[in-house]
């Protein structure tokens, strides 16, 4: 049997009785990669005169883009394939992985939103994940090749962590905890969190279990 799982922000692909291989994305290379290539099309802007006003000076210090962020954070089996979520510093989406960790096809991405926590249903015909908006996130639903995405929860809040209900292709559980701010609209605490089930037929949410 073959196994994949997340560690450290990147997939491992474990085969029979052989040793773990470590698969990069190639969406994740191709971005870090333009990165790089900016950074040496702009590398006269650090050098000669002028340059200490573009190092730590008036614009401030800039990141080396080979130590750009690139993070798998969720992981799921769709068929003979895998669907995994993943996110960089810039840009972030849903992919496709075939069986033997080869081919990548690009199914969803955004510098809108970071998109986390990925998970296909029981049919391999939706998928659910996590839009995470900076301040707040929700729950997103899709088909499974990434088209028509939506956003299936609302309000000023920390939704995570979906699952499909076993057996039922409408029901999505995840906890959600309420964030609060202060005056200027800045978030300075949240919430316990709550388990909640979402209905998408009838577009409603129902507690399952709170303290």
């Amino acid at each position: 049997m073959d196994i994949a799982y997340i560690a450290q922000g990147r997939i491992h692909l474990k085969r029979g009785d052989a040793a773990p291989k470590i698969i990069e994305s190639q969406f994740g290379q191709n971005v870090r990669q333009r990165s790089i290539d900016l950074e040496k099309r702009n590398a006269w802007k650090t050098q000669g005169t002028g340059s200490q006003f573009m190092r730590g000076g008036m614009f401030g210090a800039r990141a080396n883009p080979e130590d750009m962020r690139i993070v798998v954070n969720g992981l799921t089996r769709r068929g003979d394939d895998f669907i995994y979520s993943l996110e960089t510093s810039d840009i972030g989406g849903i992919f496709r992985l075939s069986n033997d960790g080869v081919n990548e096809q690009r199914l969803l991405h955004t510098a809108d939103y970071r998109v986390r926590e990925v998970i296909s249903d029981e049919k391999g015909e939706r998928l659910a994940c996590v839009f995470d908006h900076r301040g707040y996130s929700t729950i997103a639903v899709m088909r499974a090749d990434g088209s028509e995405p939506s956003e299936a929860t609302e309000g000023d809040s920390s939704d995570m962590a979906p699952s499909w209900v076993q057996g039922a292709s409408d029901r999505v559980l995840f906890q959600s905890a309420g964030i609060g701010r202060n005056a200027a609209g800045m978030a300075i605490a949240r919430g316990p969190f709550a388990i909640h089930e979402l209905d998408l037929g009838a577009s409603e949410v129902k507690t399952i279990l709170e303290d």
